[in-house]
Formats: C-alpha cells, sequence, structure tokens
C-alpha cells in the first residue's frame, strides 16, 4: 500500500486501501475532487506518502520557492518527502508534532491554520490499514500501517473554528503561522483590510477604529503599495480570498446565527452608517407647518 500511495499517477484517482468498495470509492473520489479540500496522507514522522491534486500544486508551488530555478521538476515532487522539506522549518516542525499526536493518540486534532496568508481549517485523523485491507477493517489488528489523514479547507470570514469541530475532537491552537504577503502588513493594516474586505467605506472604517478618514486612506494605501495593488476592487478581492472579509450577500449568516457583516442591513452596528436611525419623514406636498 506504502508504495502505491506514493505513485504519482495514482495520486488522482485512487482511493486508499482501506476504502470498502465502490461506496469508499465514490466519498473517497468526492472529497479528494469535488469538496474543495487539500487532501494529504502521512506516515507518523510526516513523511508525505499521497495527496489530491489541488495539494500537489500546492506543494510544489512552496517547494519552488525554497530551491534554485534551476532545481529539477522531480526535486519538486511532494510524493515521498518529509514536510520540512516543502514548508517553512518553524511552520512543519509544528504541524509534525501534530500529525504524531494523532498517529500515537487517535485523537481528531482540529486548528485554524494560515498558510499563505490563507486562513484554513484543518482536521487529522488517524487511519490505521493493511497492506492488503479486507473489508470491514479491524483497526486494533496487529500489523497495520498507521497513517495520518490531513483535510484543510479554506474558512470563511464568518466561520469560527470552534464552529466547525467533529464530535470529540480536539482543538488546537497553533505558534506558527504562514502570513504570506500579508506578513508584510502592521496590526493595524490588517484590521483595515479586514473592515475593507467587509464593505466598509472609508467613512465607516474611521468611525470604527476611532481615526480620521485621512489616516485611514493612509493605510489603504499603504496596503496597497506593500502587496503590489492598485484598486479598492483589489483590496476587497485579497480580503476575501484571505478570510479576513466577507460582502453582505451571505444568506446563511442568520441561521448560522452570526452577525451580519457590518455596513449590511439589519446589522446594527456601527459600520451601517444608517444603522439604529429611523427613515426621514416623508415631505408633504403643499404647507408644513412651523
Amino acid at each position: 500500500m506504502h508504495a502505491a500511495l506514493r505513485s504519482p499517477a495514482q495520486s488522482q484517482r485512487a482511493a486508499p486501501a482501506d476504502s470498502p468498495g465502490l461506496l469508499g470509492h465514490l466519498l473517497w473520489n468526492a472529497l479528494c475532487d469535488d469538496a474543495g479540500c487539500s487532501v494529504t496522507l502521512f506516515l507518523p514522522d510526516a513523511q508525505i506518502v499521497w495527496a489530491n491534486a489541488r495539494t500537489v500544486i500546492d506543494y510544489e508551488w512552496h517547494m519552488a520557492q525554497r530551491q534554485s530555478p534551476e532545481a529539477p521538476g522531480s526535486a519538486l515532487d511532494p510524493l515521498g518527502k518529509p514536510l520540512d522539506h516543502v514548508l517553512s522549518p518553524a511552520f512543519a516542525r509544528e504541524r509534525a508534532a501534530f500529525i504524531a499526536r494523532a498517529a500515537a493518540s487517535g485523537e481528531v486534532l482540529v486548528y485554524e491554520s494560515i498558510l499563505r496568508g490563507v486562513r484554513q481549517r484543518v482536521c487529522l485523523r488517524r487511519l490505521r490499514v493493511p497492506d492488503a485491507a479486507p473489508a470491514p477493517i479491524d483497526p486494533t489488528a496487529p500489523g497495520l500501517q498507521t497513517y495520518v489523514l490531513v483535510v484543510a479547507r479554506r474558512l470563511r470570514a464568518i466561520e469560527r473554528i470552534e464552529d466547525a469541530l467533529p464530535p470529540n475532537a480536539v482543538l488546537l491552537t497553533p505558534r506558527e503561522q504562514d502570513r504570506g504577503p500579508l506578513a508584510a502588513l502592521s496590526q493595524r493594516e490588517l484590521e483595515v483590510l479586514k473592515l475593507v474586505g467587509e464593505g466598509l467605506t472609508s467613512p465607516s472604517i474611521a468611525r470604527r477604529l476611532h481615526r480620521s478618514v485621512r489616516t485611514v486612506e493612509g493605510h489603504r494605501n499603504s496596503i496597497c503599495k506593500k502587496l503590489g495593488l492598485s484598486s479598492n476592487a483589489d483590496l476587497v478581492r485579497v480580503a476575501i480570498h484571505a478570510g479576513l472579509g466577507e460582502l453582505a450577500d451571505a444568506p446563511d449568516a442568520a441561521a448560522r446565527g452570526v452577525d451580519s457583516p457590518p455596513g449590511t442591513p439589519g446589522s446594527g452596528s456601527a459600520g451601517n452608517e444608517t444603522a439604529g436611525k429611523s427613515p426621514p419623514p416623508a415631505k408633504r406636498k403643499g404647507r408644513t407647518s412651523a
């Protein structure tokens, strides 16, 4: 099984050997291809033995950033490599410790991660299977190989990691994060970018942060300069992509019990310039009272 999982030719479609029959393959392909998730299978020592296409492309990008432009294509293949050969050392070491914990304890681990400036929900589950897996599998049988299945997806701005926990999961708080290009921004600039992503204007942001409009405009210009952006639309796009902001057209906000993004009808926030105010009385034709 180990060699089969490491085969790049099989990394697109082949389900791990513990998937029972056709239904297992369908569910596995749906997870890897249709759900928009990054799916990786690790050994307990954080060696990558399988990854879906989405993840392979992402890992190849990280490896390319750490190697010379003349590196051969085989050097950018993440399969069979330890995690610290793909991601930055401190980030990889902490994630490798999470993988080792999941492999040893069998706990379901969940944490919020930031990779290349994008918020993600990451879930780790232990997977113990034999080389030739019968169905059903007895996870307590001797001679099983232990893997850790890691599934990550992007978090929307209105989502909190505490609201996305499976039953009996353990919530972790990573110390190491990869803010990517957003690492160049100050904390105040990150706050401004978040509010821009929620659709607030500069006057609304100024009231929210108790700053002048001129100061807010200065922060916006600084963000654009640091990130190589040229327009307000670019700022909104970057904020939403990073999971920092979300525009008003989120129909499930009320169903989730989450406040609507500031500045939206009914949010009652300071960002909405008319929040809490009664509409002006309609003008009456003819004479008005003194």
